[in-house]
């Protein structure tokens, strides 16, 4: 072998194992950069996935709060047109004529005595207003069976109608107009609920 063909023969063997070294270099670099493109995109989900799930946060934190406010303002909604209605039914309680409101007491005080008061003498309340009509009632309508001890006066926040007691204290019954209202109010929340401010 001539020289000219070992200088040849060394050559070639370093540039195949150059080529050889360059073809590896670019394999690992491929590798390199396709590793660094998934780890980018991995991270990049990540981030986007975080700042997604803040974003979600924040509008769940706002719309609670939205929701929290109008139940708020919903409630005070009802609470206004349920006082108004009560307030109003109390101005027409005060403006009864004075036949209408004896006529009441007679049917308030005969419901009273119905409920179980089991007993001949009962003492009833009224508001001061109330005490003359009821003086009137218990002289034409009630029986010869039960004896009115004693006549007791309500304070005014009553409204009217009667209280009813045993004249031991045993027994009660309140039929009184503020009484009454109370529970109108009550089934005035549920209906209005029901009816009114359904979702």
């Amino acid at each position: 072998m001539s020289l000219e063909a070992l200088k040849e023969s060394v050559f070639e063997k370093a540039r195949a194992k150059a080529e050889k070294i360059l073809n590896d270099a670019k394999e690992q670099a491929s590798k390199i950069v396709n590793e660094a493109k998934r780890e980018y995109l991995r991270k990049s989900e990540i981030a986007r996935n975080r700042e997604l799930t803040e974003l979600i946060n924040e509008y769940s934190r706002r719309l609670t709060a939205k929701s929290v406010e109008l139940n708020t303002e919903l409630l005070k909604v009802k609470n206004q047109i349920i006082n108004d209605l009560l307030e109003t039914v109390k101005t027409r309680l005060n403006e009864v004529s004075e036949d209408l409101r004896k006529e009441s007491l007679k049917n308030l005080l005969n419901e009273a005595l119905a409920q179980g008061i089991n007993v001949s003498e009962v003492i009833v309340k009224v508001v001061p207003k109330d005490v003359e009509l009821l003086h009137r009632v218990l002289s034409e309508e009630v029986s010869n069976a039960l004896v009115v001890k004693k006549v007791e006066v309500l304070p005014e926040s009553y409204l009217g109608g009667v209280v009813v007691e045993s004249a031991d204290g045993m027994f009660a019954v309140n039929n009184t107009y503020s009484t009454r209202l109370e529970k109108l109010s009550t089934v005035l929340y549920r209906k209005l609920a029901e009816e009114v401010f359904k979702w």
